[in-house]
C-alpha cells in the first residue's frame, strides 16, 4: 500500500468496522535520519498525511500499540500530528506502567 492509497484504505477499514479514532502512526523513511512519524487516529489519518507532505517509503501501524508512540519515541524528531476525533479532541493516551 502506498501513501497514496491511504484515503482509500482507511474508508475500507472504517466500512468493514474499525473504529474511525483508532490511533494510527505513519513512519516515513523509518531508521533512517530523515525519520518522520505522523500520529493520527484512522479518520485523520489521509488528511494528516497530506498536511504533513508524507512521501514513500512509509510504514502505517494501526491500533492501540501506534498511540505510545509519542510516549516511546527515541530515535529522529518528535512525531507530529495528535489523535483527533472529528470534534478536534485529544484522544486519551494509555498511562505507562511505572519502572518502579
Amino acid at each position: 500500500m502506498g501513501v497514496a492509497g491511504l484515503a482509500s484504505f482507511a474508508q475500507r477499514l472504517i466500512a468493514h468496522g474499525r473504529d474511525p479514532a483508532t490511533p494510527c502512526a505513519l513512519i516515513e523513511n523509518g531508521s533512517l535520519p530523515g525519520q518522520r512519524v505522523v500520529l493520527a487516529t484512522l479518520a485523520g489519518l489521509p488528511a494528516a498525511a497530506a498536511r504533513f507532505k508524507v512521501v514513500s517509503p512509509a510504514l502505517l501501524l494501526v491500533g492501540e500499540v501506534a498511540a505510545l508512540g509519542a510516549s516511546l519515541h527515541w530515535f529522529g524528531g518528535p512525531p507530529l500530528g495528535r489523535f483527533e476525533t472529528g470534534a478536534a479532541a485529544e484522544r486519551e493516551r494509555p498511562a505507562l506502567p511505572s519502572a518502579a
